[in-house]
């Protein structure tokens, strides 16, 4: 026996198909990540304008200290990986100035809005990466972390500077005098960029709904001169505009970019 289905009740079953299958997915479910960089001077807080004791025991006073980030990444417990991009100027490159304690031009912090679960760590670059290390910073907005007022461009020179350090130290042989001595250290080039990767047992955090998870790195502004192996001596290496690979500028340059990854930059206790 043919069973007849009744038009209209055919035609309200296939709308209400029809509309179930248009509607949008539901948005996924989001938390504010907030991202922070405190500067310190031997684990002590740092004060731009303040004289500090250096390794050798020279004064030393600091004007200008900014380094560029770039692909920071989030990874998920199940792979996923999220990369931070700044909402002002849609790039994955941040500049973070500590001098005047901001990033991309905001005070203090830089915040996103990621998805909720849990996080095992993140990944970073130290660096401009290369498609834009070439780039002419007058093609950027003026405030753009890659444009003119970044102060970060070689004006002589194609490529950007990755970390710079300007200063002054005590250059005297009784290591007892003020600080006049320029401290120049300009690091950048595409054979300096670095990568690093908070992903330890305790680097693991957990984005919830409508929550801010602040996610602090303490930058240790005396660490970028010593390791745990050697020592900068300032007052005799007191400058480098990086220059060619295999220069003693380069190789000065190197190891500030080497011991501010490896020492200076760290991750701040949850």
């Amino acid at each position: 026996m043919n069973r007849q289905i009744p038009i209209f009740s055919l035609l309200t079953f296939l709308t209400v198909i029809g509309f179930s299958c248009c509607d949008d997915p539901p948005a996924a479910e989001t938390g504010t990540f907030s991202l922070q960089f405190t500067p310190n001077f031997d684990s002590e807080t740092w004060a731009p304008t303040d004289t500090y004791v250096n390794q050798d025991g020279r004064n030393v006073a600091f004007s200008d200290f900014k380094f560029y980030l770039s692909n920071i990444t989030l990874i998920k417990e199940d792979g996923e990986e999220i990369e931070l991009r700044s909402e002002d100027f849609d790039s994955e490159v941040f500049l973070v100035d500590l001098f005047q304690g901001t990033i991309d031009g905001d005070e203090d912090s830089h915040t996103f809005e990621v998805p909720v679960g849990n996080y095992t760590g993140l990944k970073l670059n130290v660096g401009v990466p290369e498609i834009y290390n070439g780039s002419d910073p007058a093609t950027y907005d003026l405030d753009h972390p890659l444009g003119v007022r970044s102060g970060m461009h070689w004006s002589w020179n194609a490529g950007y500077m990755f970390v710079r350090i300007d200063g002054r130290v005590d250059s005297s042989a009784t290591k007892s005098q003020p600080p006049t001595l320029s401290l120049i250290y300009h690091a950048g080039a595409n054979g300096l960029f670095r990568s690093k990767a908070f992903q330890a047992g305790n680097d693991g955090f957990e984005i919830k709904s409508d929550e801010v998870l602040t996610y602090e790195f303490d930058v240790d502004v005396n660490k970028c001169f010593y390791n745990t192996t050697e020592a900068i001596d300032m007052a005799e290496r007191n400058l480098t505009h990086t220059g060619g690979e295999g220069s003693t500028s380069y190789e000065l340059a190197e190891e500030v970019m080497d011991n501010f990854v490896n020492e200076a930059l760290t991750r701040a206790p949850f």
